[in-house]
């Protein structure tokens, strides 16, 4: 399964932390069982980064998650690519009790 990470940073960290975060990100290795498929820093005033990965085991993600809470509010989505989503939208849209062409 594909899951989207997104990782805003706390409003009460130090630029001293942001250094120890880019420090920290530089050594750091996800789980040999993810594979992470594109992550990126968005340079907002909040700074943002998003992290696109694949796995199979439900564990990874909080391993992907907890190293990073002294410095981020993280949230993690599953996501679906928007190629399923049209396969699947007929089901869906009766499933989730939408009018119109069934």
């Amino acid at each position: 399964m594909i899951y989207f990470q997104e990782m805003l940073m706390k409003a009460a960290v130090s630029n001293e932390q942001r250094a120890e975060y880019t420090r920290r990100r530089a050594e750091w290795k996800p789980p040999a069982t993810v594979k992470i498929l594109a992550e990126y820093m968005v340079p907002t005033g909040a700074n943002k980064v998003v992290i696109i990965y694949e796995t199979s085991d439900i564990w990874d993600i909080g391993a992907m998650r907890v190293p990073w809470l002294d410095y981020f509010n993280v949230d993690v989505f599953p996501a679906i690519s928007m190629e399923e989503v049209i396969k699947m939208a007929p089901n869906v849209s009766r499933f989730m009790g939408v009018r119109g062409e069934t």
